[in-house]
């Protein structure tokens, strides 16, 4: 009788340990997302700068931000400015949302393989709150795609944007969320 009350409170310990999570280790998981965020949303406002053939860039010793003819485009995270023409705004945002496309789609597939790999196949579980800042940071970051692929539609296609933007969100989620369930309930 005593040992196996004496096993029970020992499983039920093993159990407690095995699925509990560190208060420290939900405010890291937290920290690195913010950090995740953060430096994704540097590198796709670079890479933009850098990479769009539309973007301009004036002499500092000019002293005023407004250029006849070009539009501003600024980011919270970087003091570069990046300029466009005005009367080329869409081919730009169609070139900026190339240039983040480039970057976050094969971001966020090898944050899914990552997940699924760590999360459903190994389990993983001390992968837990590090795969759930992965997880918001590639969200956020597709995100920021669907808000600029919105962004173009919305400017080029305001009639079909709605339908447009929408089909596209079908086509992402509806695959993913079938592979991921279809993964949950094998595994259980």
């Amino acid at each position: 009788m005593l040992m196996s009350n004496l096993t029970q409170v020992e499983s039920s310990k093993s159990n407690r340990r095995r699925w509990s999570i560190s208060i420290f280790a939900i405010l890291m998981g937290v920290i690195l997302a913010i950090v995740l965020i953060l430096l994704g949303e540097r590198i796709i406002f670079d890479l933009n700068r850098v990479a769009n053939p539309l973007v301009r860039t004036f002499p500092s010793e000019v002293g005023y931000h407004y250029h006849y003819g070009y539009k501003t485009e600024r980011s919270g995270l970087s003091p570069a400015p990046v300029y466009y023409p005005l009367n080329q705004e869409s081919k730009y945002l169609l070139y900026k949302t190339f240039v983040h496309a480039a970057f976050i789609i094969p971001l966020f597939l090898l944050i899914f393989i990552l997940y699924y790999f760590f999360k459903i196949k190994k389990k993983k579980e001390y992968w837990k709150i590090a795969l759930g800042s992965y997880v918001a940071f590639g969200g956020w970051m597709m995100l920021h795609l669907l808000i600029d692929l919105s962004h173009y539609i919305v400017k080029e296609y305001r009639d079909w944007a709605v339908y447009i933007i929408l089909g596209i969100l079908v086509i992402i989620f509806t695959p993913l969320a079938v592979f991921l369930q279809k993964k949950f309930t094998s595994n259980n």
